[in-house]
């Protein structure tokens, strides 16, 4: 890429059509209207531009409130576009003519057979607008995107057309009236790099324009925002025209396939700022040359949104751009928020979930019946995205079950695309992304790769030894074409509800041939947090209950206190422990809740989450009580000096706290009994 990336030459200017190019003007005009201060109303395009309109393209009927990029003038401007083989000069007064005066007036001079040096036209023969634009001292300018003959002077070719009006009305000798040829249209254009995207409308670019992007597939489907979405909308806009002296960086987070770049889409879906947009599709696009190109036009208004951004590439931005001023605004978009984001270099923006009732309206959408909406809007969890494709496989092929394997069929249609269910490549697709759905996210760059080949060598190659990694990083790549598997240096399966699915499929069918707790012994300490975090997933659906009762069971993974009072193996507890509570505590009175004072000083490994397990035990009523005397056991061998140690958290478990600051929903009375027996015990100091 050199560092002419947004400049667009004359030929490309060229090839544009007249509404092509009127489209342009338009797209010009609206951002700079935002520059000069003026509303983006005030700039009038006719819509049919192939039909006559009195000699006017677009006018802007307002004048600049502060200096701007000098393409629109006080108090007005009117604008003829001209595109094609339209070679004005100073002496082709029949082109003049052509600009200046109304059709039916120059056909009637030709049937009188009069010739233009001759003939004396009125000043009612000229095309209404231009008259008006100039009756108010307002500046007439024509744009001809497709003359640039360098013999040719702008500047004669203007006083070419004063001279022609003179010879009308002497009052127009001072006329206003301005000739912009294709070099300088494309000079104009260098301060609208998004524009020039659009033009130059080639494939494969690192970023694009607002207009490429909506052209997106995925950004084609039906678009429905409840109250929140709006307000997201609204907060975007705010933040876009804030013009404080800063760069502003907005930090845009959701789950994935809830709607986040198509936010972004819409709420730069006006006159003033869509013109403004260049969108990266994912942070790693904005390299090095890419920096460069920016840098160049960081004197131009740039609205720079990028997809996919984590949180080391948003800070890299960051840093990059943070000094380019009010002329630059960021949006980077990214699925988890991560502490830095909360920082004042960024504006954070969480993108809620869609309500149900709008789930079941992109459902219905595609002629889904309402009993049939309503069994399948709980899996979409307010995701618009989820619900397309749900829809759109439902209405596709509406002789599928929709009980039982339902689910099954639609997301293994969702994962085959175009080829055969019964496929060995489809084996492969579902095989290799099941094996992933184990963890959060995984290593993808070449510099973190070698999280991926850690699922390849301990999960994959334990499933089926045939599979190569050649195979493995194949079907990764086909993947991430088709966004199922999305991400910058570290990806995820998307939507969420896929990523359950394939999760709950892996334990049914393959748990038996791993032993989790050498895999989790394995695991790299970033992969073995991400393996956990996906036990959080457990909570979103019953159908995972047995699997997690089975691992905190008698014959699971924590047979005794061993592997518990480990930091690996404690974490995975309290994972396990959100999602089945009652089942976590049977399994703690049955390793720790068996150990002596002597044996509970020496828990020290897994004690931290095991006292962070009891504490969110302890907020459901019924688990209380056995919850409060395990943290009293931990007590009486305390070990551990801080406020939240197992002590502390047991004082707290009977403050007198209300609503949100209650430490259980049990009432006062029904726990005073438990901190009775403890003081006749002789527990509590």
């Amino acid at each position: 890429m050199q560092q002419g990336f947004f400049d667009v030459t004359p030929i490309e200017l060229g090839q544009l059509g007249i509404e092509p190019a009127v489209a342009v003007l338009r797209d010009m005009l609206w951002a700079e209207a935002r520059i000069v201060g003026i509303p983006s109303a005030a700039v009038e395009v006719p819509s049919a531009v192939m039909t006559a309109d009195g000699g006017v393209d677009a006018a802007v009927n307002e004048a600049p409130q502060s200096v701007g990029n000098g393409i629109i003038f006080g108090p007005m401007t009117a604008y003829q576009v001209k595109s094609g083989s339209f070679n004005l000069s100073a002496t082709s007064n029949a082109l003049i003519e052509n600009l200046l005066i109304k059709p039916t007036a120059i056909n009637a001079r030709k049937r009188a057979r009069r010739r233009l040096s001759d003939h004396e036209y009125a000043i009612e023969d000229i095309s209404p607008r231009i008259r008006s634009c100039l009756d108010a001292c307002g500046t007439f300018v024509v744009a001809l995107f497709g003359d640039d003959n360098p013999g040719k002077d702008e500047k004669t070719a203007e006083n070419a057309i004063t001279i022609f009006l003179a010879r009308i009305d002497d009052r127009y000798k001072d006329a206003k009236v301005k000739v912009w040829r294709q070099s300088a249209i494309c000079g104009i254009l260098r301060s609208y790099p998004g524009i020039c995207l659009r033009i130059k409308n080639q494939g494969g670019l690192q970023v694009v324009s607002h207009s490429q992007w909506a052209l997106n597939q995925d950004m084609l489907v039906n678009f429905l925002a409840a109250p929140d979405q709006k307000k997201v909308i609204e907060s975007l806009r705010e933040a876009i025209s804030d013009n404080a002296n800063e760069t502003v960086h907005i930090r845009l987070i959701g789950e994935p396939g809830i709607g986040k770049s198509r936010l972004v889409l819409e709420a730069l879906r006006t006159p003033e700022l869509s013109p403004l947009v260049l969108y990266a599709s994912k942070g790693t696009n904005i390299d090095g040359a890419m920096v460069s190109a920016i840098t160049s036009a960081q004197h131009k208004q740039i609205v720079l949104v990028v997809d996919e951004c984590s949180p080391e590439k948003r800070s890299e931005i960051a840093n990059t751009f943070g000094s380019f001023g009010l002329n630059l605004k960021i949006i980077s978009i990214y699925q988890d928020p991560e502490e830095g984001d909360r920082t004042r270099n960024y504006r954070l923006i969480a993108v809620p979930p869609l309500p149900r009732e709008k789930i079941e309206e992109i459902l219905g959408s595609y002629g889904v019946e309402a009993p049939t909406v309503r069994h399948w809007a709980d899996l979409c969890e307010g995701s618009p995205r989820v619900a397309h494709v749900v829809g759109e496989n439902l209405a596709r092929d509406p002789s599928d079950p929709l009980q039982g394997d339902g689910i099954a069929m639609i997301w293994d249609r969702y994962l085959a695309g175009d080829i055969e269910r019964n496929s060995d490549e489809f084996y492969r697709r579902k095989l290799v992304l099941s094996c992933l759905s184990l963890f959060k996210r995984f290593g993808w760059d070449p510099a973190v790769r070698d999280s991926a080949r850690e699922v390849f060598r301990l999960v994959v190659k334990a499933v089926d030894d045939n599979l190569t990694l050649a195979q493995f990083f194949g079907v990764i790549d086909q993947m991430v074409q088709r966004k199922i598997l999305q991400g910058d240096k570290f990806l995820y399966i998307t939507p969420r509800a896929l990523h359950i699915k394939l999760w709950t499929d892996w334990w049914r069918r393959y748990s038996a041939v791993i032993d989790v707790k050498l895999l989790v012994g394995n695991l790299s300490p970033m992969m073995r947090e991400w393996f956990g975090d996906m036990l959080a997933y457990a909570k979103a659906s019953p159908v995972l209950k047995p699997l997690v009762d089975e691992l905190l069971g008698p014959t699971g993974l924590f047979d005794d206190s061993g592997w518990l009072n480990t930091r690996a193996g404690s974490q995975f507890f309290f994972n396990l422990s959100r999602s089945e509570p009652a089942t976590a505590l049977r399994c703690l009175e049955r390793t720790i809740g068996r150990l002596s004072v002597e044996q509970l000083r020496g828990f020290d490994g897994g004690r931290r989450s095991v006292v962070s397990a009891l504490e969110e035990m302890a907020l459901h009523g019924e688990l209380f009580r056995p919850a409060a005397k395990l943290l009293l056991s931990l007590a009486e061998a305390e070990n551990e000096s801080w406020a939240n140690n197992a002590s502390g958290v047991f004082s707290g478990l009977f403050s007198l706290g209300y609503g949100d600051v209650a430490p259980t929903s049990l009432a006062p009375e029904h726990r005073l009994p438990v901190l009775v027996e403890a003081l006749e015990k002789g527990g509590v100091r």
